[in-house]
């Protein structure tokens, strides 16, 4: 997130505007949106691995008597 940060400021300065542009601000919404994204994807995907190796242990598990 940092990383995002310093190119919209490096962006800024060049323009040479005090206030950060419409079009930055959009793009560093969407930047944002993707990682948000991207994270939860990734944090479905692991909990997806976490409950099909609980089935495998389950079902390598001998049965109760």
């Amino acid at each position: 997130m940092q990383r995002l940060r310093w190119d919209i400021r490096a962006d800024v300065r060049e323009h040479n505007t005090p206030n950060m542009p419409m079009d930055l601000l959009v793009q560093y919404a969407q930047r944002k949106g993707d990682v948000w994204r991207r994270r939860l994807q990734e944090q479905k995907d692991e909990e997806d691995r976490w409950a099909e190796a609980r089935r495998v242990r389950g079902a390598a598990r001998p049965a109760p008597r």
